[in-house]
């Protein structure tokens, strides 16, 4: 997933916006009930955001847009969100759209012990052809109401618990409606000083909290792969 947004951080002075606006939240239920791409998202330190995307017209260069690719597919076939519509003219514009008589419901079930098996060798096999890494997740389902309300009801604790994380709740026809947090920062770009700032985040070391924080030997050899990989990437792009 990205954004084409600039971060902008200041890690002395950043304000915390935890809150979704009650107009962005009602804009982002009509789009679930009506199934109509957006995004309702909010970068660390910064306001929440909102745009829908009603006609699916491509995204212009000086529009924000929300793109997403699936892992298991090609990045060329990912989808955009652009921006289209502010929260306002969501609502205003959008009860002339049908409204879907299907919920967007979660995944109904638990992920078994042989699926994730299953999944992981698929993982392997995959990542033996094309390289990477990743990481393999497995769902915990419980049972809850899916009403396009309460959908924004848990976006607002995922936002609220989340906050120094890029949180984000949005829909696509070809993904479904995903609610997201994450703390891993992939690009800090300033272009007043011409700067880029990235994190080689990688390895499972404990909470700082917690006995046996010294960084494990794994720990650094994962992070130097992480971070030889960042440079090497950079520097064939010329960057210094």
């Amino acid at each position: 997933m990205w954004l084409s947004e600039a971060v902008e951080r200041s890690c002395n002075n950043i304000t915390t916006f935890t809150t979704i606006p009650q107009e962005m939240g009602e804009a982002a239920a009509l789009c679930l009930k009506r199934h109509i791409p957006f995004a309702l998202y909010r970068l660390p330190g910064k306001e929440c955001r909102f745009f829908s995307n009603p006609s699916g017209k491509e995204a212009t260069m000086t529009c924000r847009q929300l793109g997403v690719a699936m892992w298991e597919g090609a990045f060329s076939n990912r989808s955009i969100i652009a921006e289209e519509m502010d929260a306002r003219q969501t609502l205003c514009m959008g009860q002339e759209y049908h409204v879907s008589p299907t919920l967007i419901n979660p995944w109904p079930h638990t992920t078994t012990k042989d699926e994730y098996q299953n999944g992981l060798w698929q993982i392997i096999a995959r990542l033996k052809q094309r390289g990477g890494k990743t990481v393999i997740s497995r769902v915990v389902s419980e049972k809850t109401s899916t009403t396009p309300e309460q959908w924004v009801e848990t976006a607002e604790r995922v936002f609220g618990n989340n906050t120094s994380a890029l949180c984000c709740l949005y829909y696509t026809a070809e993904t479904g409606a995903w609610i997201c947090a994450s703390p891993e920062l992939l690009l800090d770009a300033d272009f007043n000083h011409q700067t880029l700032h990235t994190i080689a985040l990688a390895g499972t070391r404990r909470k700082p909290t917690e006995e046996g924080t010294e960084w494990s030997v794994k720990d650094i050899m994962e992070h130097e792969v992480v971070k030889h990989y960042i440079t090497e990437k950079l520097a064939a792009l010329g960057v210094e």
